[in-house]
C-alpha cells in the first residue's frame, strides 16, 4: 500500500499479487487507483492452504465483490498457489467464481467473465 501511486505512476497495464497477507487492501486499492489499472488477486492463498471452508468461502466472495466493481479486474489468487495446497481448495475458488463472478453490462445483460 505505501507504494501503490508510485507503482501505478510507472503505467503498468495490470498490478498483480494484490497480497492481502502483505497488508494490501483490494477495496482501497480499488478506490484509489482501479480506474487507472487493471487490478489482478488478492484471494488470500494461506486461507486456501489451512483455512476453514467457510474462510475460504467467505475471502473468495470479498475478492469478487472488491474487484469486479466498476470493472478492470481479473480474478485469481493473491500470489502463486502454495504447493501441497489441496486440490479441493481451488477447485472450490473456481466454483464460486463461476458462481459468483459475473458482470452486468449497460444495459443490465450479464457477461460470464471467463
Amino acid at each position: 500500500m505505501p507504494i501503490l501511486q508510485q507503482l501505478v505512476d510507472c503505467g503498468p497495464d495490470a498490478l498483480h499479487s494484490l497480497d492481502p497477507q502483505g497488508g494490501v487492501d483490494l477495496g482501497e486499492v480499488k478506490k484509489k487507483v482501479g480506474d487507472r489499472v487493471c487490478l489482478i488477486g488478492n484471494v488470500n492463498c494461506a486461507l486456501l492452504q489451512t483455512g476453514k471452508e467457510e474462510e475460504c468461502i467467505n475471502d473468495i466472495k470479498r475478492s469478487l465483490k472488491q474487484g469486479m466493481q466498476g470493472w478492470g479486474y481479473i480474478f485469481s489468487t493473491s500470489n502463486c498457489v502454495y504447493t501441497g495446497m489441496p486440490l479441493k481448495r481451488y477447485e472450490l475458488m473456481l466454483q464460486i467464481w463461476r458462481k459468483y463472478g459475473i458482470y452486468t453490462d449497460r444495459n443490465g445483460d450479464t457477461q460470464t467473465v471467463n
